[in-house]
């Protein structure tokens, strides 16, 4: 038997601008593709545990996709949104109880039902942020039918309103959870309002990119326990060697950035440098394991790239690339033409860019 992928459905006005509002509260929230939280994992875990569920998730769904914040059971990341059950959660706006999707026409053919993970029972609701729109929803499932109560129903949509309090709270909290790291969202206003200063005054802004080198190996190696204390243990070294006024924060995954106000257009190489060997000089001991660790940086200031803060960036990020291809554990600096810099893009914590023109290295 072949199963057929569900078409992507064909949205009237209404429903279209009702689509739009909620992918814009989505965008929002800054959530989609960004890593692991121990926070949503623990509401994930909660869902089996409470339940007695082999499966349970903590999901955004965009436009296409329900993409999975957090999960326990899983082995997947993401789902194509018209497979799944919990696109019906939306539609409906209520908590869905399926005992047997094999009974239910709506899902009996669907890929997650006949394929993996073979859904048999689920119980999904929704999740509603602050303005009213719908982003996700929390679902717990078995690949075994089973009866849900009234009670469980409950409880159900109590972990959900938990899991969106702690998505709000994400969203305006000034401090990454992980690292202790300033947030992205944070980072951007306060780095706004330094532009601005640094070019009131004309004083030079710098901005420095790193990225832990190899930290997928030592995910692999060591587990991702090891991985998260790791990414800590470089944002304590990181904050202990700048200034109390320096700006430094965890952009995504394993990548930081840091802003540093009135300073000397030397201090972009200088700094990076000393924080480089601070990482590369300091093992990391975790029980009975030490991880060496080091880092790639990039580097560069207003002086070389203007006053603007998307271009700044965008060209240290370009350096950062360049000490990634120099071999890593390294600092790449100098100056990038700001007409190559005509496109960057800031999405689930990475920084993107294209057309750049390949970075002077004043190393």
């Amino acid at each position: 038997m072949t199963l057929q992928r569900a078409a992507r459905p064909v949205l009237g006005v209404a429903e279209a601008v009702e689509n739009a509002a909620r992918l814009n509260t989505i965008d929002r929230y800054e959530i989609l593709d960004t890593p692991p939280e121990p926070q949503f994992d623990r509401i994930a875990r909660l869902v089996c545990n409470v339940f007695g569920l082999p499966m349970g998730v903590v999901s955004i769904i965009d436009a296409h996709r329900q993409w999975y914040k957090a999960s326990a059971g899983m082995k997947v990341r993401e789902a194509y949104a018209p497979d799944t059950i919990c696109r019906h959660t939306l539609v409906d706006g209520q908590t869905i109880i399926v005992p047997n999707t094999i009974d239910d026409p709506r899902f009996a053919m669907s890929p997650l039902v006949q394929g993996e993970p073979h859904i048999r029972f689920c119980a999904s609701t929704p999740m509603r942020a602050s303005d009213g729109n719908l982003i996700g929803t929390v679902c717990g499932l078995d690949d075994k039918p089973r009866a849900f109560s009234e009670r469980e129903k409950q409880i159900f949509e109590d972990i959900a309103q938990i899991a969106m309090d702690a998505i709000e709270m994400r969203r305006i909290a000034g401090t990454d959870v992980l690292t202790g790291a300033m947030t992205r969202r944070a980072f951007l206003e306060v780095a706004d309002k330094a532009m601005l200063r640094a070019k009131r005054h004309r004083q030079d802004l710098v901005c420095i990119m790193l990225d832990i080198d190899h930290f997928k190996k030592i995910n692999d190696t060591f587990g991702h326990g090891a991985g998260d204390e790791v990414l800590r243990a470089v944002s304590l070294i990181c904050r202990a060697n700048i200034r109390e006024a320096d700006h430094f924060c965890r952009v995504g995954g394993e990548e930081f950035v840091l802003l540093l106000e009135q300073s000397d257009p030397r201090a972009a190489y200088i700094v990076a440098e000393k924080l480089r060997l601070a990482i590369a000089s300091t093992p990391i001991i975790i029980g009975s394991q030490t991880i060496n660790v080091t880092a790639s940086f990039g580097a560069t200031q207003t002086s070389t790239t203007g006053y603007s803060l998307d271009v700044l960036m965008a060209a240290a990020d370009a350096h950062l690339y360049e000490a990634k291809k120099a071999g890593r554990n390294c600092t790449r600096t100098g100056a990038v033409a700001r007409d190559d810099l005509r496109h960057r893009v800031v999405k689930a914590g990475r920084i993107t860019y294209e057309g750049l023109a390949t970075p002077i290295d004043c190393t």
